[in-house]
């Protein structure tokens, strides 16, 4: 069955503000928490998006994407920097990791649950939920585009809407998939998962990392914008 995929339209200034958040201001690699005792709240603090979803789905590449502007420098072997490392390695990303953009919101990169994952990650990514994500307004779950969505998939969801954090979901790695048939399979899929826990989510994007086909980049930035209340904030000034 073939769906309607939605189409947005946000306001010039919106999206205008919303690229200046991400390319004009610094970014930031502020912390990195692999264990549950590293953990810290921070009361009062900016607000702050997650980004989960199984292993090499694409979240540091789909993070790098976000912030990166063109011409950052790339990642040094051995040295860290303030944009996300991706690598083809499943399982690489091992830390909790909180960017913090324009000094206004940070991003949260988990790591991927699934094939190659550890437990102690999971504890880590489930203690923060459950006590320290004070500033948490929202998650983003991503799906990979040309693969569906998974059990393991399902299970976080359910912690999400335990938890009462709002989410939305992020086909990636759209560029892979040669046949719109199958996108348009998978968000059905999708949207009737959503429809079965209650709706908790409201929008879905769909997105491709790539330098050579860039897809979604613009749309996300826009939606994390203004789900972070930066654009009511701006309107009353």
């Amino acid at each position: 069955m073939s769906v309607i995929l939605p189409s947005r339209v946000f306001a010039q200034k919106v999206v205008q503000n919303a690229n200046m958040l991400f390319l004009r201001g610094p970014i930031k690699l502020t912390d990195q928490f692999g264990l549950v005792e590293q953990l810290e709240t921070k009361v009062g603090g900016l607000p702050e998006l997650m980004f989960v979803g199984n292993t090499n789905v694409g979240k540091s590449s789909l993070l790098s994407a976000l912030m990166m502007p063109k011409g950052a420098p790339k990642a040094t072997p051995g040295k860290p920097r303030d944009y996300p490392n991706a690598s083809k390695r499943q399982g690489f990303t091992r830390t909790l990791s909180f960017y913090t953009i324009s000094q206004k919101l940070r991003l949260v990169d988990t790591p991927g649950y699934g094939f190659r994952s550890h437990s102690a990650q999971g504890s880590v990514m489930l203690h923060y939920l459950e006590n320290n994500a004070s500033n948490l307004i929202k998650a983003y779950v991503l799906i990979h585009a040309g693969k569906g969505f998974s059990q393991p998939d399902a299970d976080v969801c359910e912690i999400l809407h335990q938890h009462g954090i709002p989410f939305n979901f992020v086909l990636t790695k759209a560029d892979l998939v040669k046949q719109q048939s199958q996108i348009d399979e998978i968000y059905a899929q999708t949207l009737g998962f959503v429809s079965e826990l209650g709706g908790i989510t409201d929008d879905m994007y769909i997105t491709s990392a790539s330098r050579r086909d860039p897809r979604g980049i613009t749309e996300l930035r826009t939606g994390i914008y203004l789900s972070s209340g930066l654009a009511e904030a701006q309107e009353r000034k």
